[in-house]
């Protein structure tokens, strides 16, 4: 949504367009969004008591009541919603004032055990009803939306893009390698990357024992961890102290880096050899195609957006999720 605005603002006819934002969480995502337009009216909807009490009416009311104060102030010809819950949210209120609703979904909505499969497609083709279009950032997500119920001509798929370096920049950065002289990597190293949030879901935790079962056969290999764990306030990072565990455990400190949060990883991806990505689900797989466009090698799980972009043998390779020997196998054939 945020390249949307972008893209408004960079548009000739921007003039013609202005920006409200309503947001039902703060965050550095809200923030950005006020960086790009300082002039724009915020509203702000707590909306975490509707999500965990959405059976009671009350909780609607008291929802509808606010966003129809907000709408009723800064008429808008548009609605964009960055969630199904939000989209879900305002709909009704949005519908009442003819304002028609565009939902963008970016992570798979369908719930994996098979009693609540059947739930989410009786409740959910009734609760999407008045979102007036769908746009969607893979077939994976379209074939959820299909499963509500919504008909092809409301959905729109395109697919997330990333910036393609220049061949030229690939090689002055290589050639530089600020990164792994920092890290202490040599120029002759086989260097793997792991890109995306601390979480298990994510899996980094299966790559780095694929990697450990094979260290002392090739020490000159290493393994990049690159990204920060989600955790609310007060909570300790527990996945990444399991990890660091590990790590301490098989003496592999000077083989497995965990970088923390990176603000621009093209430099780190432009010095690496392969990009591994163990996710259990993915909806588009934004790290793959940045490894892709730094001319990494592809390791990845047959899941979800991985298998769009990837014809395992042509482009990449891909393994059975879970497969810790197959990943392996993978990783050092």
């Amino acid at each position: 949504m945020l390249q949307l605005c972008r893209y408004l603002r960079s548009d000739p006819h921007g003039s013609d367009w202005s920006l409200a934002l309503i947001t039902s969480s703060s965050g550095p995502l809200a923030d950005s969004f006020s960086t790009l337009d300082p002039s724009a009216p915020r509203f702000h909807v707590d909306m975490s008591e509707l999500k965990r009490h959405w059976k009671k009416p009350s909780y609607w009311r008291k929802t509808n009541l606010a966003l129809n104060r907000i709408l009723n102030e800064y008429p808008a010809d548009i609605i964009v919603c960055n969630s199904v819950w939000s989209a879900i949210s305002i709909r009704k209120v949005a519908n009442k004032l003819e304002i028609p609703v565009v939902c963008a979904v970016h992570a798979e909505i369908s719930p994996k055990r098979p009693d609540k499969k059947i739930l989410f497609k009786l409740l959910g083709s009734v609760m999407t009803r008045g979102i007036h279009s769908w746009i969607t950032v893979s077939e994976v997500l379209a074939g959820d939306l299909r499963d509500l119920r919504i008909s092809d001509d409301r959905i729109s798929v395109i697919p997330n893009g990333v910036d393609i370096p220049s061949s030229e920049f690939i090689e002055t950065v290589r050639h530089r390698q600020s990164w792994r002289k920092a890290t202490g990597i040599e120029s002759r190293s086989v260097v793997f990357t792991c890109l995306g949030r601390l979480d298990p879901g994510k899996g980094q935790d299966q790559v780095i024992r694929a990697f450990s079962t094979k260290n002392r056969q090739y020490p000159d290999c290493h393994l990049m961890v690159v990204g920060e764990e989600c955790v609310s306030d007060g909570e300790s990072p527990e996945f990444t102290n399991e990890m660091m565990e590990f790590i301490s455990e098989n003496n592999l400190e000077n083989n497995i880096h965990l970088t923390g949060f990176v603000p621009d990883t093209v430099e780190i991806l432009c010095e690496s050899d392969v990009l591994v990505s163990a996710s259990g689900e993915e909806s588009f797989g934004l790290a793959v195609l940045e490894g892709m466009a730094t001319g990494n090698a592809v390791i990845a799980t047959d899941v979800g957006g991985h298998k769009t972009l990837i014809q395992s043998g042509e482009n990449g390779l891909l393994y059975e999720l879970d497969d810790d020997t197959g990943l392996k196998d993978l990783m050092f054939r």
